[in-house]
């Protein structure tokens, strides 16, 4: 690990502290967690595989199971194959 220096404001350091006691951590160890998950978010939101996941799992639904029983929009009621 390399050691980085942040400054917080007073407030925002006794919610860390807070926090990380609630989750049995320490300060830094909590940090540590927030920064990564932070950093996995921002990761998965470019992952071309889960842009299409979210997609399809937000997709409308109620559209045809499967268009293939459904040929008159391509073809018309009346035409012959």
């Amino acid at each position: 690990m390399n050691r980085v220096q942040v400054l917080l404001k007073p407030e925002t350091i006794t919610k860390v502290k807070k926090a990380a006691k609630k989750n049995k951590t320490s300060a830094s160890g909590f940090i540590r967690e927030v920064v990564e998950k932070e950093l996995e978010k921002e990761k998965s939101k470019k992952d071309p595989i889960k842009i299409l996941l979210n997609a399809a799992k937000n997709a409308s639904k109620g559209g045809p199971r499967d268009l293939s029983t459904n040929d008159d929009y391509l073809y018309g009621k009346d035409s012959v194959l």
